[in-house]
């Protein structure tokens, strides 16, 4: 009971900071004027919203419910939305070759995601077997996070890319914060192969860490009140490829 109550309050704190993410990106992209850097606002906004699915799910009492399942399926599509608008956003800014330059890419990939999640989480509905159902959420569950990984791992990679920059804008916390959500996804990945609370301890400590950089990198560009000094924080001030 002590363990789900702390689960639950952190769920409640992602919840917090990742909105605070949304609301603090949102005046500096949108003074920007460059339309696509809305996405990073929209990108939190998603997360955070499936970060109120997922504590949803804490509060049903069934795995397999219709009701859990369906909540279950919504947590994986924001989520995997939200990462990857701000993947997307990052290719677009540094013209990452294909993905960067093409939309088309970008809208027929998540199309492809979208189909694939839907169609394998009607699998795990009761009407299958509730073994076969169980074990296809699972591969759901493994698919996003493997997913999101590789779109935090690229984040990492184009904030720490240009580190002179990185570090003169931000210290280079901003890299710092992405890694700590890396950990996130690495932690509960280990936590799909039954390793126990210490990994489940390892994703919520790996995003609460994340947020919390993520947040006071935000904060201290939005005090100087210039968009600029926000973005670049954020590492969007690297040159393209």
């Amino acid at each position: 009971m002590t363990f789900e109550l702390l689960i639950l309050a952190v769920e409640l704190l992602s919840i917090l900071a990742t909105a605070a993410l949304a609301i603090w990106s949102m005046p500096p992209c949108k003074s920007s004027h460059v339309p696509y850097l809305l996405g990073i606002p929209v990108g939190f906004g998603l997360i955070a919203i499936a970060y109120v699915t997922e504590t949803l799910t804490l509060l049903l009492p069934s795995l397999m419910s219709p009701a859990q399942l369906s909540i279950n399926v919504a947590n994986l599509l924001t989520q995997t939305y939200g990462f990857l608008f701000l993947a997307f956003v990052y290719a677009r800014r540094t013209r990452l070759p294909y993905l960067g330059e093409s939309p088309l890419i970008e809208l027929a990939s998540a199309l492809i995601i979208t189909i694939f999640i839907i169609t394998e989480s009607m699998l795990a509905f009761p009407i299958v077997s509730p073994q076969y159902g169980l074990s296809s959420l699972v591969a759901i569950n493994l698919f996003v996070r493997l997913l999101i990984l590789f779109a935090t791992f690229y984040l990492v990679y184009e904030t720490a890319r240009n580190w002179s920059l990185t570090k003169k804008a931000s210290e280079g916390f901003v890299v710092i914060g992405f890694a700590f959500l890396l950990v996130e996804q690495i932690g509960f990945i280990m936590a799909l192969g039954n390793l126990g609370p210490v990994a489940i301890f390892l994703g919520y400590e790996g995003r609460l860490l994340g947020l919390f950089v993520l947040n006071a990198v935000l904060y201290f560009g939005v005090k100087k009140g210039d968009f600029l000094v926000t973005l670049k924080r954020l590492g969007l001030g690297a040159p393209t490829h």
